[in-house]
């Protein structure tokens, strides 16, 4: 299948068995594939909070519009639009209020993604079993608890790798934040594969924890140090601030 219609189908959430194992092994073995794919991880990213910020500057004027028709006295016809914008933004599902800045946990599931196998290939002809393929195998078919019963068996063997980065990929998709950042905490520290990747996560499971605090520090580090998730990192600064 064309790379890029493929990229296009991960996104819109057509992809079949047969694909997603393609994607998987473009991601692991082709760089020029995982630099587009990211690239249009951020660009989707990016759209969303062009959106959010269009109902925010919405809201604003709605703001200014109703102070300036307070100290006046407006006709109906000049409440008209303003009516309008009212009832698109609650048909937008939006609480006009003095404070419209996203939570953490709404952030959290708007830039959430999970992270792709790209270390371990699984092919349906087979291969010998092991508890590395079966945790990988759970890992992709979504048993989030049988991936981290493997992982934390493979991390055991001293030959396994990136297995620390896994298993909080794994607690994370299984809504263990506390153990997920656990991982991934260990991961930065130690290890030197998946620590870029590791930061976007750890900050991403501060959000959900709603620790705004410790989630901006991480983020502001994948700014300065100019690495992965580096433009999303920006964009959950401005919407956070």
């Amino acid at each position: 299948m064309d790379n890029e219609l493929l990229i296009e189908k991960y996104f819109s959430g057509e992809l079949n068995p047969n694909e997603q194992q393609e994607l998987n092994s473009l991601l692991e073995t082709d760089a020029d594939f995982k630099a587009e794919f990211e690239l249009q991880q951020d660009v989707q990213k990016a759209i969303k909070l062009s959106e959010r910020e269009d109902k925010k500057n919405l809201l604003e004027q709605y703001e200014k519009d109703r102070d300036i028709i307070d100290g006046t006295k407006a006709s109906k016809r000049k409440w008209l639009p303003i009516a309008a914008a009212i009832a698109l933004l609650f048909s937008l599902g939006i609480y006009i209020g003095t404070n419209i800045q996203p939570d953490g946990t709404s952030l959290y599931d708007e830039y959430y993604e999970m992270y792709p196998n790209t270390v371990y290939s699984i092919t349906r002809s087979g291969g010998e079993e092991s508890i590395e393929r079966s945790a990988f195998e759970a890992y992709e078919g979504g048993d989030y608890p049988g991936a981290i019963n493997y992982f934390n068996q493979l991390k055991e063997d001293k030959d396994a790798k990136n297995i620390d980065f896994y298993i909080g990929q794994a607690y994370l998709a299984n809504s263990e934040y506390e153990n997920a950042i656990l991982a991934f905490n260990k991961v930065v520290k130690t290890h030197e594969e998946f620590t870029q990747e590791s930061r976007w996560y750890l900050a991403l499971s501060y959000l959900k924890q709603e620790d705004v605090n410790n989630a901006k520090k991480i983020l502001t580090e994948i700014e300065q140090k100019n690495t992965y998730k580096k433009e999303a990192a920006i964009q959950l600064l401005k919407a956070l601030d």
